[in-house]
């Protein structure tokens, strides 16, 4: 799910932005972190990030006010046992990386109009339910994911940006919640207790 999260954005965003962007430019998944290291010699692999938006996962944080749900639930007579799903928020950083710092600024405004008009997604409104090929439409379940954006702290950004290996670039940071990660794999079944029966001593 934390794949399909990101390439819903990454289809929202090269929706909106397929208006504005110039012709070898497109809005990819991967890790501005490799910016730096594309020319160096044996990285021919790496996938071109000039002249992208990019979309780096930087962090996952499990989301506090739902980690005490049930671990069981009772289905058609019995009782299920499974391990209750983990609830995430994702930490995106979108990175406007055109060879014009001008372009770039351009690129971030139409980034945050894109997600200030259209900050939740489920399965009803996603543009990437409907659009992309590589998607099983009988595989696809409910979700819901809602985007904030996210302000770090300057030393914050500096530490980030540090992380990354590389200079600062046009670029926000969004949170992504909540993200639910289970898997459908009960860990014991058993029967129901329905009635109690007292022993007199």
């Amino acid at each position: 799910m934390i794949f399909r999260a990101l390439n819903i954005l990454k289809s929202e965003l090269q929706h909106h932005l397929s208006a504005h962007l110039k012709e070898g430019e497109s809005v990819i998944l991967g890790n501005i972190a490799l910016l730096d290291n594309q020319s160096l010699p044996g990285n021919g692999n790496v996938s071109n990030l000039d002249g992208k938006v990019v979309l780096t996962l930087v962090n996952i944080k499990q989301e506090e006010t739902l980690r005490n749900v049930p671990h069981y639930k009772v289905d058609d007579g019995q009782t299920v046992y499974k391990n209750p799903p983990i609830h995430l928020n994702l930490f995106v950083l979108v990175t406007a990386n055109s060879s014009s710092y001008e372009t770039s600024l351009k690129y971030l405004d139409q980034i945050i109009k894109c997600f200030q008009a259209k900050n939740i997604f489920t399965n009803q409104n996603s543009f990437e339910q409907f659009n992309d090929p590589d998607i099983d439409q009988k595989e696809l379940g409910p979700f819901r994911l809602l985007i904030e954006l996210y302000s770090p702290s300057f030393e914050e950004t500096n530490y980030l940006w540090s992380t990354l290996g590389g200079k600062q670039l046009p670029s926000a940071c969004y949170k992504v919640r909540v993200l639910a990660v289970e898997q459908d794999q009960p860990t014991a079944i058993g029967g129901t207790i329905k009635e109690i029966h007292l022993r007199d001593k």
